[in-house]
């Protein structure tokens, strides 16, 4: 963020897998290494370890290669749920990190536009067309594409002469795993497949210009893929040795969901009012609400937890949100959290608070 001296001003800096921002909103962050190659640490400056870390050169494709989202999709791939979540402030990066350029056209240079999901069903489609060549196997995905708009679930794919689009669909939880139900699906066979549903979806999204981001998602998007692998594999006769002669179906499916979470914001820096300020305070509620979840699971996580006399109890119904994630939150799944971060020096406290969630949410 330029200011009118002319100097660059940053509430954060990044080194391979470490993010060092600023406390105070009103200083810089200014870092110092000795003869040693020590990073000196002022004091208004915290510190705080991911995964891996990418700055504003990365492209989507440096992302899915090297943040475990391709690890994730592949795991889709072997039956595992698997949920990818993008968090962080609003205008900060979130939906383009998820679905990029619908039309999956590149910038000017040669910068890579498709999101993560499209790069995922790049990888999905890839294995489709390898299965097409053993007549003992067969791939097919579906997509569902929702939102939770005013702590109300709409099917983003209902027709828009549909009373379904502006009506609420229910949750219910079906062999551990929450469903919307009644929501449109369709099969999805290609990345074009799934920008068509892209674009559909992001027409029916509510969206409104604020003070932070001129098209700024007012909802939580949900897209899930459900990936359903069928293959015929030799039987076993009772004795345990392999029967050539007789076969049997077996049936891997798993849901991999892309979740592009509406950004928290400072009501002072947007400056809306009536009803965008009405969907900033559902959205920042439901997010408060999944930091308490986050918070609860580490607290009946923690090595503490085994003296308690009474479970830990976890909000998962206080919203929504975290109904709909609560198996991707908890039981045998995989969840890939995405931090999307504003450098700007005015947004130094959005960002410290984005980094305090990733680091909670790291130690589960």
């Amino acid at each position: 963020e330029i200011e009118e001296d002319g100097v660059l001003h940053s509430c954060l800096a990044v080194d391979k897998e470490r993010i060092f921002v600023s406390k105070d909103g009103n200083q810089p962050v200014v870092l110092s290494v000795d003869d040693n190659g020590n990073t000196n640490l002022p004091d208004n400056v915290v510190q705080f370890s991911s995964d891996s870390v990418h700055d504003d050169e990365a492209t989507t494709r440096d992302v899915y290669a090297s943040s475990g989202a391709r690890e994730a999709v592949l795991a889709s791939l072997d039956g595992i749920d698997t949920t990818i979540l993008a968090y962080g402030q609003t205008s900060s990066g979130k939906t383009h990190t998820m679905i990029g350029d619908i039309a999956g056209q590149e910038r000017p240079g040669g910068r890579e536009e498709r999101g993560l999901c499209q790069l995922a069903v790049e990888e999905i489609c890839a294995r489709m067309q390898a299965t097409e060549e053993d007549p003992d196997q067969d791939l097919s995905v579906a997509a569902s594409f929702l939102q939770i708009y005013n702590e109300e679930i709409t099917d983003l794919l209902a027709p828009r002469s549909s009373k379904q689009q502006k009506s609420s669909i229910s949750l219910k939880e079906v062999d551990g795993r929450v469903i919307a139900s009644g929501a449109h699906s369709q099969p999805i066979t290609c990345v074009e497949d799934l920008n068509r549903v892209l674009l559909q979806g992001t027409k029916n999204r509510a969206t409104s210009a604020t003070a932070l981001n001129e098209v700024s998602s007012r909802s939580h998007a949900v897209l899930n893929l459900d990936i359903t692998h069928t293959s015929y594999e030799a039987a076993f006769t009772p004795q345990g040795s392999r029967d050539d002669a007789s076969e049997i179906q077996v049936v891997r499916s798993a849901r991999l969901s892309f979740v592009d979470l509406a950004g928290s914001e400072r009501v002072k820096q947007s400056n809306v009012e009536g009803a965008s300020l009405t969907e900033a305070a559902h959205i920042n509620k439901s997010l408060f609400a999944l930091v308490h979840v986050v918070q609860a699971l580490h607290s009946a996580s923690s090595s503490s937890s085994s003296s308690r006399t009474t479970p830990v109890h976890v909000p998962f119904r206080d919203s929504k949100l975290t109904w709909l994630l609560k198996s991707a939150l908890l039981g045998a799944s995989r969840t890939l959290l995405l931090v999307c971060l504003s450098p700007a020096q005015r947004h130094s406290l959005q960002t410290l608070s984005s980094l305090r969630f990733a680091s909670a949410c790291r130690s589960l």
